[in-house]
């Protein structure tokens, strides 16, 4: 058995790079990987703008605010710039984002100011050079916006907006296929004959990649055989799959056909972890350059490999520049059983606390149960060498949420 950073070095090392790029709109560009750094079309705000509502003067006239005062001569709104020459000794009425008339070096927020008619006093002596946003002060023009690799949110949006930008080049999404193995396997909702169970996985993965940059081909189901599995396979590679991700048939039992099948072609990098739930997961490359994932076929297995190795590395396939899984540290709120020898990571929940995080693992940690999984809203990762952990021991747990 290998272990789980091993797995990942050894998966992460023989991925392919992505070749393909495409140009989209910003409305479509949500969750995309870019490929290479957008440059803003101009500087950021465009224009030295007041950020408040206000007078704009010069500062070298400040000091008659206390005698004479200044002379209001207009108005500068957002939109509806002041584009007059501004006469000596007098300032214009200014509202936040509005364009500070040229000439004028600061704003005086109306807060600190007296007003008389058309002229504005202070009975202080006010300081100049504020509240005024510089052009560019945000972003220069042509500078170049994030980096290629990074996974586009709506902050990233608004501000390639605000730069001028109506489209982004980002990765071609990788396509997936999905297919579940199981003479045992219905479809969710179909009548079950004796001896079946529904096939949990059709709604559990394609549910899970929709958080992910890849586009989802759909799901396909194999019988326990070995022409039916050769079949269902060369439909999902026609259909223009990247990466090929399976439940089930990759264990040691007799009905087990999808791991010898592999192995003939040559195609497995490596079988079975180090790893509690997921022991029977497979990772190999079809054709050279297709990535095969094999899960387990309990569903809650399933679900813990994909977390933990699937969606990384379906991430890398998409040309995201990975950052480090989030990893938090709180206390047992009870004892933990556990066997040493395998890494294990136990379904629970955590909580706030005014001392930190509290953990408590669910009693019942059995790989079919998926009512367990449901209710988790972390993983608790348990080292391979530790037994049982007593209360208040602290651990790491990944979130879920």
């Amino acid at each position: 058995m290998i272990e789980l950073d091993d797995a990942w070095a050894q998966l992460k090392a023989t991925l392919p790079a992505p070749q393909a790029e495409e140009c989209l709109p910003l409305s479509a560009a949500l969750g995309r990987i870019l490929s290479e750094a957008p440059r803003a079309s101009h500087a950021v705000p465009p224009f030295p703008a007041s950020a408040m509502d206000g007078y704009a003067c010069r500062a070298v006239e400040l000091a008659a605010l206390g005698e004479e005062g200044l002379a209001v001569v207009g108005t500068a709104w957002a939109g509806k710039p002041w584009t007059e020459a501004l006469p000596p000794g007098s300032c214009v009425r200014i509202f936040t984002g509005a364009p500070v008339p040229s000439g004028c070096d600061s704003v005086l927020p109306q807060e600190e100011l007296g007003r008389e008619g058309d002229r504005i006093f202070a009975e202080a002596t006010l300081e100049g050079g504020r509240y005024v946003r510089p052009a560019g002060g945000d972003v220069g023009e042509g500078q170049p916006l994030g980096q290629p690799g990074i996974a586009l949110h709506a902050r990233h949006l608004g501000l390639f907006a605000a730069a001028g930008l109506e489209a982004v080049r980002c990765w071609r999404r990788p396509r997936v296929a999905v297919l579940s193995t199981g003479d045992e396997l219905a479809e969710p909702g179909a009548p079950l004959a004796w001896g079946q169970i529904h096939d949990a996985s059709q709604a559990l993965l394609p549910a899970a990649l929709t958080d992910l940059p890849v586009e989802v081909l759909g799901c396909w189901h194999s019988r326990d055989n070995t022409t039916a599995l050769e079949r269902t396979l060369g439909e999902m590679l026609e259909a223009g799959a990247d990466a090929l991700i399976s439940t089930g048939g990759v264990s040691v039992g007799d009905a087990d056909v999808l791991r010898p099948w592999l192995e003939q072609r040559g195609a497995l990098t490596f079988h079975r972890l180090a790893l509690k739930p997921g022991r029977p997961f497979s990772f190999g490359m079809l054709q050279g350059q297709r990535a095969f994932f094999g899960l387990p076929g309990n569903p809650v297995s399933a679900f813990a490999t994909f977390h933990l190795l699937v969606a990384p590395a379906l991430r890398v396939l998409a040309g995201e520049t990975l950052t480090p899984t989030l990893r938090l540290r709180g206390r047992l709120a009870k004892a933990v059983k556990k066997a040493p020898g395998r890494r294990d990571f136990q379904r629970g929940v955590f909580t706030a606390t005014a001392q930190g995080f509290s953990v408590e693992a669910f009693n019942a940690q059995d790989s079919h149960l998926l009512s367990g999984l449901a209710e988790a809203n972390c993983l608790l990762d348990l080292p391979l060498p530790e037994g049982d952990l007593p209360a208040g021991a602290e651990v790491t747990f990944l979130p879920l949420t």
